[in-house]
């Protein structure tokens, strides 16, 4: 069952952390396979559910997502500075 605080749909790099791989090795082996589905450029839970065989609980994506937060500061700052 879907939680109701999980998105539906999720960055790549986010799906890519959830499943262990780099975006690159994801896109290359979930994305151009078409084992994971997309909607607007975002990967759709269920389908990396399926892809995983387990579901994706609020804890692992909450991790997977503050993962991303160096990558986004770092951003964030170069566009201040440039």
């Amino acid at each position: 069952m879907h939680d109701q605080f999980l998105p539906t749909a999720i960055p790549i790099t986010t799906a890519a952390i959830l499943s262990g791989l780099s975006p690159a090795t994801f896109r290359a082996r979930c994305l151009n396979t078409g084992l994971v589905a997309l909607e607007d450029r975002k990967v759709l839970l269920w389908s990396l559910a399926a892809c995983l065989g387990r579901a994706i609980e609020i804890d692992d994506f909450l991790e997977a997502d503050r993962r991303r937060d160096p990558a986004r500061r770092a951003q964030r700052d170069y566009r201040r500075t440039h």
